[in-house]
């Protein structure tokens, strides 16, 4: 079934039923990245100042997190998922990983529409640990990957099927044909400011 033929399989229940029609993203896509709140009673010198965002040609050092370290601890949550009315998985996860030498955090929201597209939107946050114990950067970056089955088969990646059955296999399937269905690639360091530098900052970028 298409989405096309779902949206209106809806709206004739919808008539059906003399009910009350609101316009809303049946998939539930989401742009969230994280959110990013200061203990000012734990932490020393934030007074003042607020945590942003900045664009940074810094990157993850991807060879710590491959390393065999130790993990000291790891959870996986799920936020919230839907199967569609069974024409496919809309969900949002979130990885915590800590090591020794690292943290690492993971957000995926994974969209698959059963024969017709496929969407992966994944924020990747990393912090590294220095020898004199203090942390940091803190790197964000932000990846947004799909496409419809139809143009993803004719890049070489598979098709509709198996692939894309769950998020880990989703994202071998879009990384086996990147950079097509990369619409979005982003990588930011988290800094402090004085809160009257960030409120000069927020009215220069709106």
């Amino acid at each position: 079934m298409s989405a096309q033929t779902w949206m209106s399989t809806r709206e004739k229940d919808v008539k059906a039923h003399q009910a009350l029609s609101f316009d809303y993203d049946w998939t539930y896509t989401t742009d969230y990245s994280g959110s990013v709140a200061i203990d000012d009673t734990a932490t020393a010198g934030t007074a003042g100042a607020e945590p942003a965002w900045e664009h940074t040609t810094e990157g993850m050092d991807r060879s710590m997190l491959m390393a065999r370290d130790p993990i000291l601890f790891w959870d996986e949550i799920p936020l919230y998922e839907s199967e569609l009315d069974d024409n496919g998985v809309s969900q949002l996860r979130v990885k915590v990983r800590v090591m020794p030498r690292c943290w690492y955090v993971l957000l995926r929201f994974f969209l698959r529409v059963d024969k017709v597209l496929v969407k992966l939107r994944e924020t990747r946050i990393f912090c590294p640990f220095s020898d004199d114990t203090t942390v940091g950067p803190i790197i964000k970056e932000i990846r947004y990957s799909e496409g419809t089955f139809e143009e993803l088969s004719a890049a070489g990646a598979p098709p509709d099927g198996a692939a894309y059955e769950n998020t880990d296999s989703a994202a071998m399937a879009l990384q086996a044909v990147a950079p097509i269905g990369v619409k979005h690639l982003r990588t930011e360091k988290l800094v402090m400011k004085e809160k009257a530098v960030l409120l000069q900052t927020v009215l220069a970028d709106s």
